[in-house]
């Protein structure tokens, strides 16, 4: 998995997150990646997760192949006291339907307030977008 470029628009930044399969057989994913904030490495999630912004695909990759959803990081600053501020350490990212987690480390503010909605995944589609 990683993390390609950033465009920011009205207060958000969008990122493709891409994955891809290092095994030696096709897998199949289904749905979204799982994305919060975390304080560190091994650490605890900071505020709510990710939303989830379209229907839930299926996409199977061969050896080698990539698939990528475009997350949405909305400004923490837009919402003033609300948000109860704090910097993350980077994201914890699930493939669909996994248990076991990626850490992308990536110094961000975050919202400690769970009522606050800072992310946005799309579904999994095949190749790499926003590249």
């Amino acid at each position: 998995m990683s993390k390609g470029r950033s465009d920011g628009a009205a207060g958000s930044a969008y990122t493709p997150l891409i994955f891809t399969n290092a095994g030696m057989h096709p897998c199949t994913l289904t749905g979204f990646p799982g994305v919060s904030f975390a304080n560190s490495r091994t650490g605890d999630p900071i505020g709510a997760p990710a939303d989830r912004d379209k229907p839930k695909p299926t996409v199977t990759l061969g050896i080698n192949e990539k698939a990528s959803a475009v997350l949405r990081i909305t400004d923490a600053g837009n919402y003033g006291d609300k948000c109860h501020q704090v910097t993350a350490a980077g994201l914890r990212i699930y493939p669909p339907d996994n248990t076991e987690s990626f850490f992308l480390t990536w110094e961000i503010s975050a919202c400690t307030n769970t009522d606050v909605h800072l992310l946005e995944i799309s579904s999994l589609v095949p190749g790499e977008t926003g590249n």
